[in-house]
């Protein structure tokens, strides 16, 4: 199994892009003109519902290996498909996040989480699809090395969005899954992780426990 370099690849990379306020549990969002990831769960500004600043909104559905959702009017998805229905399709997988476009930049601070097993991993689902997965980071991975987030699953592929260059952090996404063991950190919630599972699985969010045996006395 590969480890990921995910978290240390990013951390400098878009520090600025969002915050999370520990004590409030609220999230700031500094999102750009273009297209921008954002955890699903989270309830939007009122901004997003504005023509004049909303463009569109689509999820990927790992399991159909395709996208759902479309142009944004009058705050609803206009769409060709079921976009409730794919949403609630992605219930026993693992926090995703969504893409949004914007035509011009949008700063905000979410007051709400829609849905509360985000933040505490009580009863969250885990589940990952064979194939590309968006994975959000949530209070409750905070601590975890990424290496045992992923202790069960088999990534061969990784990457990040970088919303100010409007591209992906690595040219190559085998380039982000090397070995290392960085831990989870506060400032890495609600960034999100682009993973491609060989096979299905689930994340582990139990920290391993240490099997070394106490070093002898000199």
């Amino acid at each position: 199994m590969l480890a990921l370099t995910l978290i240390a690849m990013l951390s400098v990379a878009l520090a600025a892009t969002h915050s999370y306020d520990t004590g409030t549990k609220q999230l700031t969002f500094n999102m750009k003109k273009g297209w921008n990831l954002l955890p699903v769960g989270i309830e939007g500004p009122p901004v997003f519902a504005d023509n004049t600043s909303m463009g569109a909104v689509f999820i990927w559905i790992p399991v159909s290996g395709k996208y759902a959702g479309g142009i944004v009017k009058d705050g609803s998805v206009v769409s060709n498909d079921d976009y409730s229905q794919q949403i609630e399709a992605m219930k026993d997988y693992a926090p995703f996040s969504m893409w949004v476009y914007l035509k011009r930049d949008v700063s905000f601070t979410s007051y709400a989480i829609t849905n509360q097993k985000v933040l505490t991993g009580e009863g969250a689902p885990t589940r990952l699809a064979k194939g590309w997965n968006f994975v959000a980071i949530w209070p409750f991975m905070v601590g975890l090395d990424v290496q045992d987030l992923f202790a069960n699953c088999t990534i061969t592929k990784a990457n990040m969005w970088n919303a100010e260059t409007q591209g992906w952090q690595q040219p190559s996404s085998t380039q982000a899954a090397q070995n290392m063991s960085s831990q989870v950190r506060e400032s890495d919630v609600g960034e999100t992780m682009l993973v491609y599972a060989a096979s299905a699985c689930e994340l582990s969010l139990v920290e391993k426990e240490a099997m070394t045996p106490p070093a002898l006395p000199e």
